[in-house]
């Protein structure tokens, strides 16, 4: 019996441990359904709410014994809860067809579960990390209010609720409506800030433009890929079209590290899904506190009462993308994510020149570059506050004045490289700007890309444009 309750108590403690593992997909790369985000979640929940009854009633029982017995059955549970979770992500993980539409569409509001078809016929590519699923039926949000946050819709004043729409991938996987196979005379390319699915086709930046320059279009942007990845899809997909204009988007907030994060990958010499896992392993021992100490905070946050903070507008700033705005030139040049971005501009001109297509450079910047400025021109501690994630309004101020300082680093630095090599290059920084100092926002509330209102200011700011 003791031999049995040790190795319960062992089996107990290893699947907590597993918990970070069950983070990633058994196939990520394949983005299939992320079931585990919903059921960790509520296992961790249900887990924290037992440990916490369980010491509540072991401290009102004064009997040793009974307490004993009480605790062991009271593990038993506990345990068990743990495992029936363990189990449920694997059904969920081998079928994810088990879960009902009713609950899909509700995690698709919520950001989970995205690509709940999986990716059956799906194409390698080689270089490129996820699979091009032809055909493939995707749910989406298009809010203004919640597109990654949690499950439940997030309202917010003279804004509609979330509403969930389906589309479909075209014949090689790509987010345009129906099957472009001939010559145009735009190609796009880049990653979510050009793809942009969240919205419907006729609201994306891409297609505003085109529509206004009177062109025909594909787009071949994917959602989460780097500068390496582009340059190779573009090579693959492109060259059917013939086109006169390839538009390459970049976006400075994640594009430099997602082409270190590429060289890593490469020179681990491990699928995508082994590399993902032993990052997530490393980067995440303390997931399993972390989970808790973030459920604890929501917890109290929806039952304290609302502070002065809660006035601010209700959006998301990741704190990485705030951290990289204050990076100076030289760490930014002497940065081998960057040096391979450069790289990989250099060899999508090569293929342009060789067709005689005209490459032209966007630069997107992130939602703290558009809300720095203007946050540190008003001196709105609050703003700031949440702007720079210190808590203390003394430092959060001047975290914010080296933001201000270093945040055109990367704009500079590209626009200096395509000056050089003579090609078009526009930041979009201006037109989302200006809206902010209107009082409205460019950008979802608790996401990083731009809305409706943003992508069409962008649009309208690339057409009077005066380099193409």
């Amino acid at each position: 019996m003791k031999l049995f309750r040790i190795t319960t108590a062992k089996a107990g403690l290893a699947l907590i441990c597993l918990m970070p593992l069950l983070r990633v997909t058994s196939d990520p790369a394949r983005r299939q359904v992320l079931g585990l985000y919903s059921a960790s979640f509520f296992g961790l929940f249900l887990l924290w709410a037992g440990i916490c009854g369980l010491g509540w009633v072991l401290l009102s029982v004064h009997d040793a014994r009974r307490r004993k017995q009480l605790f062991f059955k009271s593990k038993l549970v506990l345990i068990s809860l743990v495992v029936a979770v363990f189990i449920l992500e694997i059904g969920l993980r081998l079928n994810p067809r088990l879960v009902p539409m009713g609950v899909r569409e509700r995690l698709a509001a919520g950001g989970a579960f995205l690509d709940f078809q999986g990716a059956k016929n799906a194409a390698d590519l080689d270089g490129v990390r996820f699979p091009l699923a032809p055909n493939q039926l995707v749910m989406m949000t298009q809010p203004e209010g919640n597109l990654l946050g949690s499950i439940k819709t997030i309202k917010s004043a003279g804004q509609p609720a979330g509403t969930t729409y389906q589309y479909r991938k075209d014949h090689q996987g790509f987010c345009n409506p129906s099957n472009i196979t001939g010559k145009v005379d735009c190609l796009f390319i880049g990653d979510s800030f050009t793809e942009m699915a969240y919205l419907p086709w006729e609201s994306r930046w891409p297609v505003l433009l085109a529509g206004k320059m009177k062109w025909t279009m594909r787009n071949l942007s994917i959602g989460g890929i780097g500068p390496q990845e582009e340059e190779r899809i573009l090579g693959a997909f492109g060259e059917p079209h013939k086109p006169s204009v390839v538009v390459l988007s970049v976006f400075e907030g994640n594009d430099p590290w997602d082409a270190e994060s590429w060289l890593l990958w490469q020179a681990s010499g491990r699928s995508y899904t082994d590399f993902l896992v032993k990052r997530e392993v490393v980067q995440n021992r303390g997931t399993v506190s972390n989970w808790y100490a973030s459920l604890v905070a929501r917890l109290m946050s929806c039952c304290s009462k609302k502070s002065g903070a809660d006035t601010a507008p209700n959006m998301t700033f990741l704190m990485a993308y705030a951290e990289r705005l204050t990076l100076p030139k030289e760490t930014i040049k002497s940065f081998k994510g960057w040096q391979a971005e450069v790289q990989s501009v250099s060899e999508v001109n090569k293929w342009c020149e060789k067709r005689g297509a005209k490459l032209v450079v966007i630069l997107w910047p992130s939602k703290e570059h558009v809300y720095a400025e203007s946050c540190a021109g008003s001196k709105d501690i609050e703003m700031a506050v949440r702007l720079t994630g210190r808590k203390d309004p003394g430092e959060s101020m001047r975290y914010l004045s080296e933001m201000v300082k270093n945040a055109d680093t990367i704009h500079q630095l590209l626009a200096e490289y395509c000056a050089g090599e003579q090609i078009p290059f526009c930041f979009v920084l201006p037109p989302l700007k200006a809206i902010v100092e209107k009082g409205a926002d460019p950008f979802f509330l608790d996401d990083i890309h731009p809305n409706v209102i943003g992508n069409r200011a962008v649009a309208d700011y690339l057409v009077d444009w005066n380099k193409w």
